[in-house]
């Protein structure tokens, strides 16, 4: 702990700095109730392009504040999303457009036409391109940043609800929603394979990865299914202290975060030991579809409303007090 003397309306007072762990925060009010599905960090700030509206809302993590960004071209569903040199990569889920917000210069353009209309929940970046695995069918999408054009890659093996995914090695892994299939994409041979069967059919919204290993935490559930890539197995870890849902999750120093969609729980599993605990409740039940992690904090913003809710994994507290 640290301290020093400051003086505030006359009045000579303490202003500690503590260390904290396991709390959460209210942060600023955003500027409005909107669906926010994705998001992205960079530099110290949050960016949240509106899901099914054309809102650009910024939360600024230093100085704990929201701003409005331009208005996008059109309002459309933006469920991903991808950083890349300073600007934000929006493939329209259920339509072609793609909308491109330069953060420096707060602008939108309008990219090429993707190649057809399909729900993209999920995307991956690699050398220059976003992957775009569709959901719900077998079509892989691919956008070129450089020449500004869509390609479209091999079929997949099957039609099955792809929430989330996972690159490694220069292939794209996705855990089907709802099922039992892993299909994998090789970027370089422009191929699909099926990997092994999950222990189980469940609903996969997000994953992490994590020394060569992906995680499932079941959304309304409590399995936490685990796909080890080198040897192509599956494996079933610890069951969660209780089911919830688990829209998006956060590593940090080998432990994956589950922050509770439509709920207050913060459900925490140790990699390491292959155990879950619980975390500090959060303040309000609200829905939680995206997160991002900066300094030891996890920030969610609500989606469907204007709270922001931060957890405290590592960080420190400012007291003030009289002398």
């Amino acid at each position: 702990m640290s301290d020093c003397i400051i003086t505030r309306r006359g009045s000579a007072k303490r202003e500690n700095t503590i260390d904290v762990t396991n709390v959460w925060s209210t942060g600023a009010t955003a500027p409005a109730g909107v669906y926010r599905w994705t998001s992205q960090l960079y530099n110290g700030k949050i960016y949240c392009p509106q899901n099914g509206g054309r809102a650009m809302h910024i939360y600024d993590i230093e100085t704990d504040t929201w701003s409005t960004g331009a208005t996008a071209p059109a309002g459309v569903y933006r469920w991903t999303s991808q950083l890349y040199n300073g600007k934000i990569y929006c493939p329209q889920s259920d339509g072609t457009a793609m909308h491109i917000y330069d953060i420096e210069t707060n602008t939108w353009s309008t990219g090429a036409i993707a190649p057809a209309s399909v729900s993209r929940v999920t995307s991956q970046f690699y050398n220059g391109k976003i992957y775009c695995p569709e959901f719900g069918g077998t079509a892989m999408h691919i956008y070129d940043i450089e020449t500004n054009t869509w390609s479209s890659g091999a079929t997949a093996p099957a039609s099955v609800n792809r929430y989330t995914s996972q690159l490694y090695n220069g292939k794209i892994y996705c855990p089907q929603n709802n099922g039992t299939a892993m299909h994998i994409y090789d970027i370089e041979t422009n191929t699909w394979s099926s990997g092994a069967t999950a222990p189980a059919s469940v609903n996969r919204y997000t994953s992490q990865l994590y020394n060569g290993k992906i995680y499932c935490p079941q959304n309304n559930g409590t399995a936490m299914h685990i796909y080890d890539i080198e040897t192509n197995t599956w494996s079933t870890g610890a069951i969660a202290p209780a089911s919830a849902d688990r829209y998006t999750s956060q590593l940090y120093n080998g432990k994956i975060y589950c922050p509770a969609h439509g709920g207050t729980a913060m459900h925490i599993y140790d990699i390491e030991t292959n155990t879950w605990s619980s975390g500090a409740t959060a303040p309000a039940s609200v829905n939680r579809y995206t997160s991002q992690l900066y300094n030891g904090k996890i920030y969610c913003p609500q989606s469907d409303g204007t709270a922001m809710h931060i957890y405290v994994i590592l960080g420190k507290l400012l007291t003030i007090g009289a002398i």
